[in-house]
């Protein structure tokens, strides 16, 4: 007897559902009916999907290797040209076996030095396609003495708000009370009857450090800011020299509140699916610590291709992404108002957006070969399983879906291995197998019809060792609903996933000419456009003659998703 179809037939659903990983599976299978290699060429242009250190990092080591990832396999014969350094020479690159990653050697930086490493358009992937666009990053290295690296007043120095603030950049980390008991503020005649600063850090390690008036400075006077050597880093070194800043004030005080100047792409547009840059830019610089959205797209997050990166000025954010996107869906994100900050306190008056279109129709069942998709699987015992599921093109439409179950040494123990096929926009599913037999639906069965109708219903034969059996399953669509997606714990934007259904789909199996039900079962699946399935629960019996030898509950839910396996939640 043919063991738990419809879980496995379900769960194939599940896991194939939220369409392809990266690295395929490494285990050899056969392709039942199938042969021939991939579809058409490649015209998608690679993109950094990470280039380290990372921008505006603070105490770099002088000596630390330069790391730059590609969302592809690239040529490295086009590399070594298009990387430039402002400082130190290229010793040695090193690529990893896909030629996905390269590892940069140097000559050591000078201290307390700002570096600038770009990667230029003239990498190309290994169809031809050039690099989408320029990459860079800009940091600042250690030092062995304490020191001013960088500072930014977001406004012109001779026209500085009288509520303004700014912030610093020294090569270590530093004793915040200490820049406090340590600072003079002083106008050019020399009186010292002046509003107070406020000190804090708006980084992790203290490198950062932000300085803002307690109250409100005179218009168009000249002013001179000093920290003397007193001030200290965490481990209790002096600076090894005083830190002297002059600039004028303006007329004003900045009451103005800060809004989104414009959106690329723009809202409500449609954009092709080989859309790999976001751009916002806001109508001054603001403060990036306060500028997380009140809610967003969550297949926006899945398919970011690196953190976002400001420019210098603070008030353009570039959003980088892995294409191809899934078609059909809307990506967007919404901060309310009050959501972000200028540099100088004031809130956005109103609510303001990102929200575009990626062309062509939904999936619910996307097929990629680069996104990860965890799960975890809740057994009817009360265990909790956590598993990863690959799909790899084999033909054409063809696909394979291969699902490993997670051990102490990773993801390694062969659970699962599904044949599919596209038909159209339907999508096909031709069979499974189960230990070392591969066991065929003839025909291949219409698991997902699309356009999703209200029920759809099918038949197929399964041929194993134990003979010939009949299938026929019956699909129903429930509900259309939008689903809240919480990925963290941690972040504080809420994700939703729109347009997602519910289906309620039954099986029944019978030996080849005989009505006696051997196995029945019903799977409720959740499925999502351009992610595929989020969820599904599942339920059956198995019988001899009328009497149930076997049951089985069960339920799997998305964990996480990762393009490239980057971002592994």
């Amino acid at each position: 007897m043919l063991n738990r179809i419809p879980t496995r037939l379900l769960l194939l659903l599940v896991f194939c559902a939220l369409s392809a990983m990266v690295g395929c599976s490494d285990d050899a299978t056969t392709d039942p009916g199938g042969g021939g290699g991939g579809g058409g060429g490649d015209t998608l242009a690679p993109i950094v999907t990470r280039l380290t250190p990372d921008n505006h990092e603070s105490n770099v080591e002088v000596g630390q290797d330069i790391s730059v990832q590609f969302s592809e396999p690239v040529d490295p014969g086009t590399f070594a040209d298009a990387l430039q350094i402002s400082e130190g020479a290229v010793t040695h690159i090193a690529w990893d076996d896909s030629s996905t990653s390269a590892t940069v050697s140097h000559s050591d930086w000078s201290e307390g030095a700002t570096v600038t490493v770009t990667v230029g358009t003239g990498v190309t992937d290994l169809a031809g396609n050039a690099l989408a666009q320029v990459f860079s990053t800009e940091f600042y290295t250690y030092s062995s003495e304490a020191a001013l690296v960088a500072y930014d007043f977001y406004a012109p120095m001779d026209d500085v708000p009288l509520n303004g603030f700014f912030d610093l950049r020294f090569s270590r980390a530093m004793n915040l009370n200490s820049i406090l008991s340590a600072y003079t503020l002083s106008l050019n005649d020399g009186s010292k009857d002046l509003p107070g600063i406020i000190v804090g850090s708006v980084d992790h390690d203290f490198t950062r450090v932000r300085v803002r008036w307690d109250g409100t400075l005179a218009p168009q006077q000249a002013y001179r800011f000093e920290i003397s050597t007193d001030a200290t880093t965490l481990q209790g070194d002096n600076l090894a020299a005083p830190i002297v800043i002059d600039f004028t004030t303006g007329l004003d005080v900045d009451e103005t509140p800060p809004y989104i100047l414009s959106t690329s792409p723009v809202l409500g547009s449609v954009v092709d699916p080989s859309l790999t840059t976001i751009t916002i830019t806001f109508s001054e610089p603001v403060d990036e610590s306060t500028t997380t959205p009140e809610s967003m797209a969550g297949i926006l997050s899945m398919f970011m291709a690196r953190e976002p990166v400001w420019n210098n000025a603070g008030d353009e954010l570039t959003v980088y992404l892995t294409g191809p996107l899934p078609a059909g869906v809307r990506l967007y994100a919404i901060w309310g108002a009050e959501e972000f900050k200028d540099m100088a306190g004031n809130a956005n008056a109103a609510a303001d957006s990102l929200s575009f279109s990626v062309s062509g129709s939904p999936e619910l069942f996307p097929v990629r070969e680069d996104l990860r998709i965890y799960y975890n699987a809740e057994t009817d015992q009360g265990g909790t399983e956590r598993m990863r599921q690959t799909i790899e093109n084999i033909a054409g439409d063809q696909f394979e879906r291969v699902v490993m179950r997670q051990t102490d040494t990773g993801y390694d123990e062969f659970e699962e291995h599904w044949y599919m096929a596209r038909s159209g926009a339907s999508v096909m599913f031709r069979g499974f197998r189960e230990g070392q037999s591969d066991m065929m639906f003839d025909p291949a069965v219409n698991y997902l019809p699309s356009p999703l109708p209200a029920d759809w219903s099918g038949s197929t034969t399964v041929t194993s060792d134990e003979g010939t059996s009949n299938l026929n399953f019956t699909g129903v669509l429930l509900e259309t609903y939008r689903q809240y997606w919480s990925t963290s714990k941690t972040v504080s934007t809420r994700q939703y996933l729109d347009n997602c259904v519910v289906l309620s789909i039954y099986h029944e199996m019978t030996p080849t000419g005989s009505t006696e039900v051997m196995e029945d079962g019903t799977d409720t699946v959740y499925l999502c456009p351009g992610v595929g399935i989020i969820a599904m629960d599942s339920e059956g019996h198995e019988y001899d003659g009328e009497v149930v030898v076997d049951s089985w509950e069960s339920s799997l839910f998305l964990l996480g998703a990762a393009v490239d396996g980057r971002y592994e939640e």
